[in-house]
């Protein structure tokens, strides 16, 4: 017995492409939203022993937890903010969408009456 498969029409296209719809963001925010979580709380940490031994606290530590929390509070921008850069990237493949429609119109209109 054969498989059915159904017909597949190749002028059919979803709405979204699979980069939109699956864009860096929607495929790595949670990945990243744990890694900035890990490093907010590895950088209060550090900070946290160097103020409360700052005897025994080696330079060195006080400028790793800086740097652990500059790249935290780089991470938590970029997770907080996507979404214009989302919102444009929409607008502009729906534009391009739109040209191309009405170019293909053209073309089919005219091509009849030739």
């Amino acid at each position: 017995m054969q498989p059915e498969t159904l017909p597949v029409d190749p002028e059919v296209r979803p709405a979204k492409s699979l980069v939109s719809r699956g864009g860096l963001f929607r495929t790595f925010g949670s990945l990243v939203g744990f890694l900035a979580l890990l490093l907010l709380i590895l950088g209060i940490y550090i900070l946290q022993d160097t103020f409360a031994n700052p005897l025994t606290a080696q330079p060195t530590a006080l400028l790793a937890a800086g740097f652990i929390l500059g790249l935290d509070s780089v991470l938590i921008y970029f997770l907080m903010k996507p979404h214009k850069a989302l919102r444009l990237a929409d607008a502009r493949h729906r534009r391009r969408s739109r040209l191309s429609n009405r170019a293909t119109r053209r073309h089919r209109l005219s091509a009849p009456g030739d």
